[in-house]
């Protein structure tokens, strides 16, 4: 009997407080909603910062969804602190209602497709290099749908889906047509492309890309690069200044490469340059029409050392005591060996593909490290501590050697047919 008249006291001494929390807090739980705003320049009432910002958040929101970028608006609502309220809540479902009508792509009713085109690329393909690809159906009534090109805004276009691909130099991902690197097979045939509407297997088109050479870029070679130079120790008790940062590591020397040069002849573009590089590591080809070559606007192979490694940064100092000084950077390394062995039947090559052997890039200098605070003035920072010495470039490597030998000694195994 004791506890349940212990009990009952204890909740009737609760009573009150509760009523009075209720009362109080309900005022808070019952905010008024703030007018939904009719543009931006309504948000200049709002004498908090927060508040303002938010406001002219939840106008900027507005104005994408009306210009269709639903993204954007979405993020925006996201910053507003008027996201939450009804018509906040109301903005957001609509936002997402229209987002997700834009990234469906249109159907279409089989029967009324009369053709089927593949639509040329602007500048051909270039072996290796990712082409997005456009579709296009005809319809009776005139009208013409074609496949989407931004997977964000697919409405009013029609998807890859409807479609079969295929080509014997190379595969497709979703309106992506990825060619064979190989340029040997496509020199002389270019890129075919066949397309079928999977609903009705007769409709069908052929289209062959002219390839193109503009993705096979200068060639570029480089040695290690030199490690980081470690970071400065901090002081470890007051008046104890930073450490210096090490200096950083001396880059690699370049490797050795050589180049196979010739020329070979395609039916579709001209005479071709052709560029095999073989260094220990790597094969990279390179391919330019000769048309576009001249001693002013060569082929440029470039085997550089690598770069010196970064200076370590300096150690922070103690109370009382400044930041240790930054490392210096490391030295470049010696540039690399190049040979350029080229068809003797066309001694303009020479002229056509030039190389160059510098050395590497001295590395960045260290920082220095933050100064401790004042034991007279704790408010304020000692000096910090003074950076390292950018590296120094590494030395040239040996010239690049010409030399001009007969074509049945260049690219072996390749099976080129130079001209």
């Amino acid at each position: 009997m004791d506890y349940q008249h212990r009990a009952e006291t204890s909740v009737q001494r609760l009573i009150p407080a509760l009523l009075v929390a209720v009362l109080f807090g309900g005022c808070a739980l019952f905010k008024p909603v703030p007018p939904e705003p009719k543009s931006i320049e309504t948000c200049r009432q709002y004498k908090r910062g927060s508040d303002r910002s938010g406001c002219e958040n939840y106008c900027r929101a507005k104005k994408a969804y009306a210009d269709g970028r639903y993204k954007d608006a979405l993020a925006f609502l996201e910053w507003s602190n008027l996201a939450k309220t009804p018509y906040g809540r109301r903005l957001e479902r609509k936002i997402r209602a229209a987002e997700s009508s834009t990234t469906q792509p249109d159907l279409i009713d089989p029967s009324k497709v009369t053709g089927l085109a593949i639509l040329a690329s602007l500048n051909g393909v270039c072996p290796g290099r990712t082409t997005p690809m456009r579709l296009e159906l005809s319809f009776i009534d005139g009208t013409k749908k074609r496949t989407w090109t931004n997977k964000d805004k697919q409405q009013g276009f029609i998807d890859f889906d409807l479609f079969e691909l295929e080509s014997p130099f190379g595969t497709f991902n979703k309106g992506l047509y990825v060619p064979q690197s190989d340029f040997r097979k496509s020199m002389d045939r270019g890129f075919l492309v066949r397309a079928r509407l999977k609903s009705r297997p007769e409709i069908t088109a052929t289209r062959v890309y002219k390839p193109t050479y503009d993705c096979f870029e200068d060639a570029f070679f480089s040695g290690r690069p030199g490690a980081t130079g470690r970071d400065g120790k901090k002081g470890h008790r007051p008046r104890k200044a930073g450490r210096t940062g090490s200096r950083g590591k001396t880059g690699g020397t370049g490797p050795k490469v050589v180049a196979d040069v010739g020329v070979v002849q395609s039916s579709i573009t001209g005479r071709l340059v052709v560029v095999k590089l073989t260094s220990r590591e790597t094969t990279q080809w390179i391919i330019r029409p000769m048309k576009q070559l001249s001693s002013k606007s060569p082929i440029r192979i470039t085997v550089q050392g690598g770069p010196g490694g970064d200076g370590g940064l300096g150690g922070a100092g103690a109370d009382g005591a400044r930041g240790g000084r930054g490392g210096h950077g490391g030295r470049g390394g010696k540039g690399g060996a190049l040979t350029i062995r080229y068809d003797k039947k066309h001694r303009v090559l020479r002229r056509l593909v030039r190389g160059s052997t510098p050395g590497g890039l001295g590395g960045q200098a260290g920082i220095g490290g933050r100064g401790g605070r004042s034991l007279k003035a704790p408010t304020q920072r000692l000096k910090d501590g003074r950076n390292g010495r950018v590296g120094k470039t590494g030395r040239r490597g040996p010239r690049a050697k010409y030399r001009a030998v007969r074509s049945s000694q260049l690219f072996r195994g390749e099976g080129l047919q130079l001209k």
